[in-house]
C-alpha cells in the first residue's frame, strides 16, 4: 500500500494532476477540533470498512459469481468492491490511489478467509497517513 501511494504521488503530477486527497484534508482539519476522530480513523474505520467491503460486498458478489470460473468468481467481485471503496473515499479523481490496495485486500481476504490481515493493513495505512498529516 505504501509503495502504491508513492507511485501514485509521482504519477499524478506527470499528468498535471493534484495528488491531494480532499478526504484526507477534511479529516486533518477535523482532527484539530475533535481528537476522538483519531479513534475512528485508526480503529472504527478499518474494522467497519473491511467488514462492509470485504465481508459484505466482496462476499456477496463472490457468491453471485460462484459458478462462473475463477476470473469472475474472484476478480470481478474484488474489482467492484475496490472500486466502490475508492469512489466513496474521494470520488473518481483518486480512484487509482484507493482501488489497488483495496483490490489486493480482497485477494488477501479470499486467500486467508480472515478479515484480520485486511484490518491490520488498513490500520497501518491510516496510521502512516495520520503521522504524515501531523508531522509534515
Amino acid at each position: 500500500m505504501i509503495l502504491w501511494n508513492i507511485v501514485i504521488s509521482y504519477v499524478y503530477p506527470l499528468f498535471g494532476l493534484n495528488f491531494k486527497s480532499e478526504n484526507t484534508e477534511h479529516i486533518f482539519e477535523s482532527l484539530k477540533f475533535n481528537k476522538i476522530l483519531i479513534v475512528n480513523m485508526l480503529i472504527s474505520a478499518p474494522i467497519g470498512e473491511e467488514i462492509v467491503f470485504k465481508y459484505g460486498i466482496f462476499t456477496f458478489l463472490h457468491e453471485i459469481f460462484q459458478n462462473r470460473g475463477k476470473l469472475l468468481k474472484i476478480f470481478i467481485p474484488a474489482f467492484i468492491s475496490a472500486f466502490v471503496f475508492a469512489v466513496i473515499h474521494d470520488g473518481l479523481y483518486l480512484v487509482p490511489l484507493y482501488i489497488f490496495p483495496s483490490f489486493i485486500g480482497c485477494l488477501i481476504y479470499e486467500k486467508t478467509k480472515s478479515l484480520l490481515p485486511c484490518i491490520l493493513g488498513h490500520f497501518l495505512n491510516n496510521f502512516i497517513a495520520l503521522m504524515m498529516m501531523l508531522y509534515s
